[in-house]
């Protein structure tokens, strides 16, 4: 089993739960995929969902080819079920879900997700970019 990066874990506790855009078909070959499924358990063919210390929501059908819109709001409303079934003590870490790789921009995905109400133990990532935090740490240096 995979534990969270230490940079996540100095943030947000040690069970701290990635949060990363995926493609249906669970191919974790790039971008935040690829970091959840070195760092944090992602599963191979699992596309949606939790696995490991990472919880996938598709923005894309395959690497090529994004989702609706609609259907990844379908996909936020069962995270954001997922979240609530956890309760308040499980950490979330929300990547910039679907303005990576799938090209849509921050502005758009974020709406999605402030149709939701979330509970404080869930920390999204918007205008920052996790990356640097991760690779290089606060102080700005390569770990």
């Amino acid at each position: 089993m995979h534990r969270p990066n230490l940079r996540l874990r100095e943030l947000y506790g040690p069970n701290v739960i990635f949060v990363f855009g995926s493609n249906e078909k669970g191919m974790h070959g790039a971008g935040a995929a690829l970091w959840a499924k070195q760092k944090y358990g992602a599963l191979s063919g699992r596309g949606e969902g939790g696995q490991g210390y990472a919880y996938g929501i598709p923005t894309k059908a395959s690497p090529s080819e994004r989702r609706s819109l609609t259907a990844i709001k379908k996909s936020i409303a069962r995270f954001h079920e997922a979240v609530l079934a956890a309760g308040s003590e499980q950490p979330w870490f929300v990547t910039r879900v679907g303005a990576g790789l799938a090209g849509f921009s921050e502005k758009v995905m974020k709406g999605l997700f402030d149709q939701f109400d979330w509970p404080s133990n869930v920390h999204f990532s918007w205008f920052s970019d996790f990356y640097d935090y991760e690779t290089k740490g606060a102080s700005g240096e390569n770990v």
